[in-house]
């Protein structure tokens, strides 16, 4: 969910900023390995999946190609901040863990074209 906020430069073309509520499902897998004291081989695997609420901020360019038609440009920045992803111990009891800590970000560009339909919707009683 994002707001809009824009200046005019032409009747046909608008520049904007946006920002507001980024959200979406991040999925970690991985694994740790290492010996036994005499030699065996141990390996441990995790996965986690999260659903992860965060921010999103941008800006973009927006112009009519006809009176119905327009195509856009933008550029979103999302943090999601940091979170727990996984936590791994090679064998139960073992003095061998790792706790996996990570920060998810992400960089979008888009390319948009966008139909805008009819005029407005006026009541007849």
């Amino acid at each position: 969910m994002r707001g809009r906020v824009g200046i005019l430069a032409t009747p046909q073309v608008l520049f904007y900023g946006t920002g507001g509520l980024a959200y979406g499902s991040v999925k970690t897998t991985g694994s740790l390995t290492g010996f036994t004291p005499n030699g065996g081989a141990l390996i441990a695997t995790g996965s986690n999946s999260d659903v992860r609420v965060g921010w999103t901020v941008g800006a973009g360019v927006e112009g009519k190609l006809t009176s119905n038609w327009s195509a856009k440009l933008e550029y979103l920045y999302m943090d999601f901040d940091s979170f727990r992803a996984a936590s791994f111990s090679l064998a139960p009891g073992s003095t061998i863990r790792a706790d996996v800590d990570t920060r998810f970000r992400d960089h979008v560009l888009r390319v948009g074209l966008n139909y805008t339909f009819g005029g407005p919707v006026v009541a007849k009683y």
